[in-house]
Protein backbone atom coordinates (compact mmCIF):
# COMPACT_ATOMS: atom_id res chain seq x y z
CA UNK A 1 0.00 0.00 0.00
CA UNK A 2 1.12 3.56 -0.71
CA UNK A 3 1.34 6.55 0.78
CA UNK A 4 -2.30 7.93 1.80
CA UNK A 5 -2.83 11.33 2.72
CA UNK A 6 -5.80 13.97 2.72
CA UNK A 7 -6.20 17.48 3.85
CA UNK A 8 -8.98 19.49 3.89
CA UNK A 9 -10.29 23.55 3.84
CA UNK A 10 -13.73 23.20 5.51
CA UNK A 11 -15.30 25.79 4.29
CA UNK A 12 -12.20 27.85 3.52
CA UNK A 13 -10.99 29.42 0.66
CA UNK A 14 -9.18 26.89 -1.22
CA UNK A 15 -6.01 26.07 -0.74
CA UNK A 16 -5.94 28.01 2.17
CA UNK A 17 -5.83 25.66 5.41
CA UNK A 18 -5.51 22.07 4.43
CA UNK A 19 -2.44 22.39 1.89
CA UNK A 20 -0.47 24.48 4.17
CA UNK A 21 -0.93 22.25 7.61
CA UNK A 22 0.04 19.36 5.54
CA UNK A 23 3.03 21.25 4.01
CA UNK A 24 4.26 21.71 7.60
CA UNK A 25 3.87 17.51 8.36
CA UNK A 26 5.52 16.70 4.97
CA UNK A 27 8.21 19.42 6.12
CA UNK A 28 9.32 17.21 8.89
CA UNK A 29 8.65 14.24 7.16
CA UNK A 30 6.42 12.85 9.46
CA UNK A 31 3.76 9.82 8.86
CA UNK A 32 0.98 8.81 10.90
CA UNK A 33 -0.39 11.82 12.23
CA UNK A 34 -3.33 13.67 11.95
CA UNK A 35 -3.22 17.80 12.58
CA UNK A 36 -6.44 20.00 13.36
CA UNK A 37 -6.39 23.30 13.32
CA UNK A 38 -9.57 25.11 14.79
CA UNK A 39 -9.50 29.40 13.50
CA UNK A 40 -11.35 31.71 15.84
CA UNK A 41 -11.42 34.67 14.37
CA UNK A 42 -9.64 36.00 10.72
CA UNK A 43 -11.56 35.36 7.66
CA UNK A 44 -12.05 38.47 5.69
CA UNK A 45 -9.77 40.53 7.44
CA UNK A 46 -7.39 38.23 7.35
CA UNK A 47 -7.27 37.49 3.24
CA UNK A 48 -6.34 34.20 2.10
CA UNK A 49 -2.68 35.08 2.49
CA UNK A 50 -2.80 36.20 6.24
CA UNK A 51 -5.09 32.43 6.54
CA UNK A 52 -2.49 30.60 4.69
CA UNK A 53 0.07 31.63 7.12
CA UNK A 54 -1.90 31.43 9.98
CA UNK A 55 -2.62 27.96 9.10
CA UNK A 56 0.70 27.04 8.76
CA UNK A 57 2.39 28.76 11.70
CA UNK A 58 -0.38 27.06 14.00
CA UNK A 59 0.56 24.00 12.54
CA UNK A 60 4.33 24.49 12.38
CA UNK A 61 4.24 25.83 15.85
CA UNK A 62 2.17 22.81 17.16
CA UNK A 63 4.29 20.16 15.58
CA UNK A 64 7.37 21.17 17.19
CA UNK A 65 6.28 20.71 20.45
CA UNK A 66 5.20 17.03 19.43
CA UNK A 67 7.73 14.21 20.78
CA UNK A 68 8.21 12.29 17.71
CA UNK A 69 8.43 8.18 18.05
CA UNK A 70 10.32 6.16 15.26
CA UNK A 71 8.86 3.02 14.17
CA UNK A 72 10.39 0.23 12.02
CA UNK A 73 7.79 -1.54 9.82
CA UNK A 74 8.23 -5.27 10.41
CA UNK A 75 7.40 -8.63 8.60
CA UNK A 76 6.60 -11.42 11.01
CA UNK A 77 6.99 -15.11 9.71
CA UNK A 78 7.33 -18.42 11.26
CA UNK A 79 9.63 -20.78 10.21
CA UNK A 80 9.85 -23.97 10.46
CA UNK A 81 13.07 -26.41 10.34
CA UNK A 82 15.16 -29.47 11.26
CA UNK A 83 17.46 -29.02 14.21
CA UNK A 84 20.40 -29.85 11.64
CA UNK A 85 19.47 -26.31 10.25
CA UNK A 86 19.68 -24.67 13.81
CA UNK A 87 23.14 -22.95 12.90
CA UNK A 88 22.31 -21.89 9.08
CA UNK A 89 18.83 -20.81 10.82
CA UNK A 90 20.09 -18.66 13.63
CA UNK A 91 23.33 -17.01 11.52
CA UNK A 92 20.66 -16.01 9.03
CA UNK A 93 18.44 -14.34 11.54
CA UNK A 94 22.04 -12.54 13.62
CA UNK A 95 23.28 -11.17 10.54
CA UNK A 96 19.69 -9.36 9.41
CA UNK A 97 19.39 -8.11 12.68
CA UNK A 98 15.44 -9.86 13.16
CA UNK A 99 13.86 -10.23 15.94
CA UNK A 100 13.04 -13.44 17.98
CA UNK A 101 9.87 -13.69 19.29
CA UNK A 102 8.88 -17.16 19.81
CA UNK A 103 10.48 -20.43 19.37
CA UNK A 104 9.32 -23.99 19.75
CA UNK A 105 11.16 -27.36 19.68
CA UNK A 106 8.78 -30.48 19.00
CA UNK A 107 9.60 -32.84 16.39
CA UNK A 108 10.49 -29.91 14.17
CA UNK A 109 11.57 -26.34 15.27
CA UNK A 110 9.30 -23.41 14.82
CA UNK A 111 10.76 -19.91 15.50
CA UNK A 112 8.28 -16.46 15.16
CA UNK A 113 11.22 -13.97 13.72
CA UNK A 114 9.93 -10.32 13.05
CA UNK A 115 12.20 -8.91 9.93
CA UNK A 116 12.82 -5.07 9.00
CA UNK A 117 10.71 -4.75 5.99
CA UNK A 118 13.49 -3.41 3.80
CA UNK A 119 15.24 -6.61 5.11
CA UNK A 120 12.19 -8.99 4.25
CA UNK A 121 13.06 -9.90 0.76
CA UNK A 122 16.89 -10.88 1.65
CA UNK A 123 15.45 -12.54 4.93
CA UNK A 124 13.46 -15.15 2.26
CA UNK A 125 15.59 -15.61 -0.35
CA UNK A 126 18.24 -17.06 2.48
CA UNK A 127 16.07 -18.64 3.85
CA UNK A 128 14.79 -19.94 0.95
CA UNK A 129 18.35 -21.46 -0.27
CA UNK A 130 18.23 -23.74 3.11
CA UNK A 131 17.20 -27.38 2.12
CA UNK A 132 14.09 -28.40 4.60
CA UNK A 133 13.51 -24.64 5.73
CA UNK A 134 9.65 -23.72 5.33
CA UNK A 135 8.41 -19.97 5.62
CA UNK A 136 4.92 -18.75 6.33
CA UNK A 137 4.36 -15.04 6.49
CA UNK A 138 1.82 -14.05 8.80
CA UNK A 139 1.89 -9.86 9.06
CA UNK A 140 3.05 -6.94 8.80
CA UNK A 141 3.74 -4.72 12.19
Amino acid sequence: MGMVFRYHDDGEPSGTAGRPIYGQICALGLTNIMVVVVRYFGGIKLGTGGLIRAYKTAARETLAQVQSVTKTVQDVYRVFFDYSKTGDVNRIIRELSAQQLDQKFNHRCVLVIAVKKGLSGKFTQRMGLLDGVELEFLRSV
